[in-house]
């Protein structure tokens, strides 16, 4: 999992990229971007839980 911070990650503001295939379409894609945060919230990963990441590209 790849988390990107533009500063010290204590600090937030993370942005977690997410690759989807370009024959998604936008429905689908919405869709997942809600089942990944949804996951996120859930996360006990330290570096990529939803608290530090602000923004799902």
């Amino acid at each position: 999992m790849l988390c990107l911070f533009p500063g010290e990650i204590a600090e937030g503001h993370g942005t977690r990229p997410i690759i989807v295939d370009e024959k998604a379409d936008e429905s689908q894609r919405r869709a997942l971007e809600t089942i990944i945060r949804t996951l996120a919230s859930a996360s006990n990963d330290p570096f990529c839980h939803s608290a530090l990441v602000d923004t799902f590209s």
